[in-house]
Parts: C-alpha cells; structure tokens; sequence
C-alpha cells in the first residue's frame, strides 16, 4: 500500500467514526465555514460598485458642465493650486457652530451628577 492511499484510507476509517453532523467530527471547524455567493450577488455587488465610482468620478465633472465652466483646468495633471485668500475670524461664528457641542456636554455632566 503506497503512503497516500494509507493516508486516505485512515481518514476515510476515521470519518466513519463520526456522524456528519456532529459536533466532535475532527475535521470541520467554525473557521473552515466557507460562504458562497450566488452569481447573482455577484454581478449585483459588482455593479453597484461601479455604479459607486461612476457617480464618485462623474459627480463634479457633471457639476462643471451643469455651471459652464471648463473641465480642462480640473482634469490637468499634476494639479495646479490658486491662492485663496481666506476668510477673517469671527468669534460670533466660532460661538455658535460650538454651542452644540457646549449644549451636549453640559447636557452629559447634568446626567453624571443626577
């Protein structure tokens, strides 16, 4: 008898040994559980996908042509960048985008103590 027919023959005897269902069977494991996609979850998985990178790509180039404006500029390689002057401080603006952020926070501390 050769090794590999040894070999599968002790594991088809020991496979007997066991039922198929069982949970002592030596040979399956929770890791070992394999999904399977059907094609069809496939092809619908993959078309959404690219369905994603199109609008992701086509988006702002639409949002060009919609405003009359070139694509040339935006398509360039490597990209060119413009000074933007920014825009001053303003603590009424700074006070309230964070009073949201200071509303929840008190909100949590009241719940702490109470």
């Amino acid at each position: 008898m050769s090794p590999t027919s040894k070999s599968s023959a002790r594991f088809s005897s020991r496979k007997s040994r066991y039922s198929a269902g069982s949970p002592n069977t030596p040979f399956t494991s929770s890791a070992e559980t394999v999904v399977t996609i059907s094609t069809s979850q496939g092809a619908r998985a993959g078309a959404t996908l690219l369905l994603g990178v199109v609008l992701v790509c086509a988006a702002p180039l639409a949002g060009l042509a919609l405003a009359h404006r070139p694509l040339a500029p935006f398509l360039a390689f490597p990209p060119r960048t413009a000074y933007v002057p920014h825009a001053g401080f303003h603590w009424l603006a700074w006070v309230l985008f964070s009073l949201p952020a200071f509303a929840a926070i008190a909100a949590f501390a009241w719940a702490l103590r109470h």
